[in-house]
């Protein structure tokens, strides 16, 4: 199956168009796209194109593959609409709302030449198309309203690169390309988790291509496959936990994020022994809502008669130093804490601080980091030694600021 020269037909005037309307891609003359469509993209679409989209066409562009070119293939003779249910870069099934929702777009607005257009690898040696590599929605939208052909972005192996840095190529941009345009079926979080696992399969095969199962690899490729925009950051971070926590081998690297594990909060004090009783009680918080888990811990103190015990978590950690943002997180919180205890001691009495203590204190925090804690075993805080610390460990922290530059000091002489 041969790259093709395509028939020309008489052309309408598509100079200034935006779009190209489905009753033109109906129409006896044209039967669906045509060169001059494709001339249309060449001259006047793709040098925008290849700015805004370097992941498609420059240097952020997957190693292992180089842009062909255009083409125009048949839906059916060419073996597309064979591919369109079959999306080998997606974790779930075919998306039927997002198929509907951009079948009805298509019918409506025509098909828009600034969006880049579906993208298919070409076999040069086997002589075939295939994986469709973005486009699958569109493609079979096109092909139940009654087109028969598209225009394609085709790929093909750069020969500088090895089989599987081209097959690793292949993979990465059947999540990148749908990661940076609005009309592409948007990736979910599951694709991105599921891509990483297939690469970390491929580095084990081959260290040259795919995904170190470290943290550091894995954080590189999510990064790189996400792209910009679809994803915030703890969308990503919460991804690169799950991934490197299922990596059987690095048990120590394991990473807990503790908003998605929201439902493991209390079970894991009950563990700890920590249960309510007469006297107190623990209350799980966020760090970084500090002003609302001091208001809740005092009304629960209030209403109950108890002394709140907050036990902080640090949600999804985010950065290259794990360790430094666990523990800034938690200095941070305990810093505003005394703060807010400072801003309501309008006597300036530490008989104000002792009475505040028996309503509300920070008992301790969750462990997150593997490599640093006991992950079954909570970390206490010592209010009047300002330092967390984790019995039957090593690990210990001060909250105090002047403690912490002291230590950056001793490490840097």
């Amino acid at each position: 199956m041969k790259l093709k020269s395509v028939p020309s037909f008489p052309e309408p005037k598509i100079k200034n168009q935006v779009s190209v309307g489905i009753k033109d891609l109906l129409s006896s003359k044209s039967k669906g796209f045509t060169k001059g469509h494709v001339n249309h993209i060449e001259e006047n679409v793709h040098t925008f194109l290849e700015v805004n989209y370097p992941e498609l066409f420059g240097d952020k562009l997957p190693k292992g593959l180089k842009f062909k070119g255009y083409y125009i293939l048949e839906f059916d003779a060419d073996g597309i609409a064979n591919m369109v249910d079959n999306q080998k870069f997606r974790a779930g099934s075919f998306n039927e709302a997002a198929y509907r929702d951009i079948k009805n777009n298509i019918m409506s607005n025509g098909f828009k030449w600034r969006y880049p257009l579906p993208a298919i690898y070409f076999d040069s040696k086997e002589q075939e198309y295939g994986p469709l590599i973005t486009g699958n929605t569109r493609c079979k939208s096109l092909i139940a309203l009654g087109v028969k052909n598209c225009i394609f972005c085709v790929y093909e192996a750069d020969e500088e690169y090895s089989i599987d840095e081209v097959e690793d190529g292949i993979a990465r941009s059947g999540l990148k390309f749908n990661s940076i345009h609005d009309r592409a079926e948007r990736m979910g979080v599951h694709d991105v988790k599921r891509s990483a696992d297939d690469a970390i399969t491929r580095f084990k095969k081959n260290p040259n291509v795919g995904c170190a199962p470290t943290f550091d690899g894995v954080r590189e490729y999510v990064y790189d496959i996400c792209g910009e925009g679809q994803f915030t950051e703890n969308q990503k971070e919460e991804i690169v936990h799950e991934v490197v926590n299922n990596i059987e081998e690095n048990p120590l690297n394991k990473i807990f994020s503790w908003t998605a594990k929201a439902r493991l909060l209390s079970p894991f004090l009950v563990d700890n022994k920590l249960i309510e009783t007469d006297d107190v009680m623990y209350f799980p918080v966020a760090c970084s809502t500090w002003t609302k888990s001091i208001g809740k811990a005092l009304e629960k103190s209030r209403k109950n008669g108890k002394q709140v015990r907050m036990v902080l978590h640090t949600s999804t950690l985010t950065g290259f130093d794990l360790k430094k943002t666990y523990e800034t997180r938690l200095a941070e919180f305990v810093d505003k804490f005394e703060s807010f205890i400072n801003d309501t001691n309008v006597e300036h009495s530490d008989r104000y601080r002792k009475s505040f203590y028996k309503k509300v204190i920070i008992y301790g925090a969750y462990p997150a980091l593997g490599n640093v804690h006991n992950l079954d075993k909570i970390v206490k805080y010592d209010v009047k030694k300002e330092l967390f610390f984790q019995k039957d460990n090593d690990y210990t922290f001060s909250s105090d600021k002047e403690v912490q530059i002291e230590e950056k000091l001793n490490q840097l002489f």
